[in-house]
C-alpha cells in the first residue's frame, strides 16, 4: 500500500518540479528501509549498511545540487528524433 502511495506522490511531483530533482528523492525509500527494518523488523544494521547508505544520500545530494533544474517539455516530434540519435541507441542497447 506504501509504495503504491509512493509512486502516486512521486507521478504527483512531476507536475510541481523539474525530474533532476523528484528522482533523487525516490532515493531516499533505500534510507528509509535501513531504518524501518531496524526498528520494525528488529535487524541489526551493520557498519556496511551505514556506509552504504551513507553513500547514498551524498549521491542524492549530489545529483541534487548539480543537475540541471530546467523543465523541459518535448513535443512527439522531438522525442523520436532523439530516441533515433546514435548516442540513445548504444545507451539502450547497453542497459
Amino acid at each position: 500500500l506504501m509504495v503504491l502511495v509512493g509512486a502516486i506522490a512521486d507521478f504527483g511531483a512531476l507536475g510541481f518540479a523539474a525530474q533532476s530533482l523528484v528522482t533523487p528523492v525516490g532515493g531516499f525509500t533505500m534510507v528509509a528501509n535501513l531504518f524501518f527494518a531496524k526498528y520494525w523488523l528488529g535487524e541489526t544494521i551493520s557498519f556496511l549498511d551505514l556506509a552504504s547508505t551513507g553513500l547514498i544520500i551524498v549521491g542524492i545530494i549530489l545529483v541534487a545540487a548539480f543537475a540541471d533544474k530546467r523543465e523541459q517539455c518535448f513535443t512527439l516530434e522531438v522525442l523520436n528524433c532523439l530516441y533515433k540519435r546514435k548516442q540513445f541507441i548504444a545507451y539502450a542497447v547497453c542497459i
